[in-house]
């Protein structure tokens, strides 16, 4: 990873490989040398990695639309501080708050994915500490939400012409 978008991250509970209690951080924005956005996931039993979901090595870098898993199936939306990200079959994976800088929140817009990043590992001291083939990767299609009405409550009335190009309005 190249230098952290966010110096640091919350702390929440979680467990960690033996299920016992452990203090671990909440998951943390990062970007790469290649100013894609990353978020970094330490481990959580509520948090499912499974290769059949495209989660792969962290030796091979993977772009949603060539994921070894097959097409996109990862899909997350970052609205406000609020993160939401599913796994194949809209399974939720996680939804929470993120520490997202406007830089993170750009890379996301940019590049329209999202690499989540995740290992036995519960705070960057760790990250850094792990290795390097027992951390796994996926993509996910990424989205800002647009804050504001939504379209259609923003609009006066009909589109010139009365009909919308899907027949009704």
């Amino acid at each position: 990873m190249g230098g952290s978008a966010v110096g640091g991250g919350g702390r929440g509970a979680g467990s960690d490989g033996d299920g016992a209690a452990a203090e671990c951080w909440a998951p943390w924005p990062d970007l790469t040398r290649e100013h894609r956005p990353v978020l970094v996931v330490p481990f959580d039993r509520g948090r499912p990695v499974l290769a059949a979901d495209g989660w792969t090595g962290s030796d091979r870098w993977v772009e949603p639309r060539r994921s070894p898993a097959g097409p996109v199936r990862w899909f997350a939306v970052l609205d406000g501080p609020r993160l939401t990200v599913r796994r194949p079959g809209g399974v939720l994976w996680f939804d929470g708050p993120v520490a997202a800088t406007r830089e993170w929140r750009r890379a996301v817009r940019h590049w329209q994915c999202l690499t989540l990043l995740t290992g036995p590992f519960r705070s960057p001291f760790e990250l850094a500490a792990a290795p390097g083939r027992s951390l796994r990767l996926v993509a996910a299609t990424a989205r800002l939400a647009v804050p504001g009405p939504p379209l259609r409550a923003a609009l006066p009335g009909p589109p010139p012409g009365g009909i919308s190009p899907g027949g009704r309005w």
